[in-house]
């Protein structure tokens, strides 16, 4: 089963890989047995290796191998390229759960002009699970976003809009392969 999360941007502040693995590390704080500090993006439409200290940028592609396991993927997304209308995305999603104003949102995503799609699909690591949560929330809070969960069969939060600090507790319904 494929796994999808979506961070919604409030500033337009950009950074780099280096700066991602810095705030995941930050936050994990030995939640999760993987470390990232060795974990390198990979730019999927040229297939290089992403520089610690590049800016990632709409529109581009990323890929990361955890272990040998491609099967995560971080696509900075403009909104013109995906025909996004703001508001009637964020409606969609806001409709269960959501703590903010809908409309400001909305206008700030729209100003910023692009969204950030963490994907996770099957033959997962056995820790992606729970790197994908730490990943949403590294990227939220570097951009003072929201993360938006899209399926009621993925995390432990019902299809929401949460802030960083919300979707903090939230544990994975899905699972990732052991390696044995």
């Amino acid at each position: 089963m494929t796994v999808e999360l979506e961070v919604i941007p409030t500033n337009e502040r950009s950074f780099s890989w280096t700066e991602v693995c810095l705030e995941m590390n930050s936050y994990t704080q030995d939640k999760i047995p993987l470390s990232v500090k060795n974990v390198e993006l990979v730019d999927v439409a040229t297939g290089r290796l992403v520089e610690k200290d590049e800016l990632l940028t709409p529109p581009h592609y990323y890929g990361i191998d955890l272990a040998g396991k491609k099967s995560l993927e971080i696509d900075f997304t403009k909104n013109v390229d995906s025909e996004t209308d703001e508001m009637m995305f964020l409606d969609d999603f806001a409709t269960q759960r959501f703590n903010g104003n809908l409309a400001e949102l909305a206008s700030a995503w729209k100003k910023i002009g692009y969204s950030c799609i963490i994907s996770t699909h099957p033959r997962r690591h056995a820790d992606e699970p729970y790197f994908v949560i730490v990943l949403a929330i590294a990227i939220a809070r570097l951009c003072d976003g929201a993360i938006v969960v899209k399926s009621n069969n993925s995390f432990s939060k019902p299809v929401g809009i949460y802030s960083p600090a919300e979707f903090s507790d939230v544990s994975p319904l899905f699972s990732g392969v052991s390696e044995t």
